[in-house]
């Protein structure tokens, strides 16, 4: 989590990019390990929110909905999703992305909160991405989201 804003979170997305290639499908899960205050990440969550939408319309980001706290109580899975270009749409996620786009936006995201991200990818070969929605789903009921949309199928 010390690496979130920083340059070194660059270094990571090449990695990840440098291990899947530029056209990946795949699905993912952006989750944090234990020692991650899960109350904390509460009050990220809600104070990102609360900022953004204090912004003037045209200066929003477009942060990831909060799911319901009930349905993914002591989750440590932040966000699910699924990519045909999963290293272009995990960098999305970690570092800056374009205002426009649904994303966690972890640069927005304090360094100071202990532990580490953990990022799981599954890559799918073999099968039409007309079926990522529904492995995206079955993701998402093993592991609830704090953020994004749920039930995509």
């Amino acid at each position: 989590m010390a690496d979130i804003g920083t340059v070194r979170m660059n270094d990571h997305c090449d990695a990840i990019a440098a291990r899947f290639g530029r056209k990946r499908l795949a699905v993912y899960a952006i989750c944090f390990d234990d020692k991650v205050p899960l109350e904390r990440v509460y009050e990220v969550v809600d104070r990102i929110k609360v900022e953004n939408k204090a912004l003037p319309v045209e200066e929003r980001t477009a942060f990831a909905r909060i799911n319901n706290r009930k349905d993914c109580l002591g989750s440590k899975c932040l966000y699910v999703g699924k990519s045909e270009k999963v290293a272009a749409r995990l960098k999305e996620h970690l570092t800056q992305a374009n205002r426009a786009t649904y994303a966690i936006h972890m640069d927005r995201w304090p360094c100071d909160l202990p532990g580490n991200l953990i990022i799981r990818v599954i890559e799918v070969e073999g099968v039409a991405s007309s079926m990522l929605p529904f492995l995206e789903d079955q993701l998402a009921g093993e592991m609830p989201p704090i953020l994004g949309k749920r039930g995509s199928v």
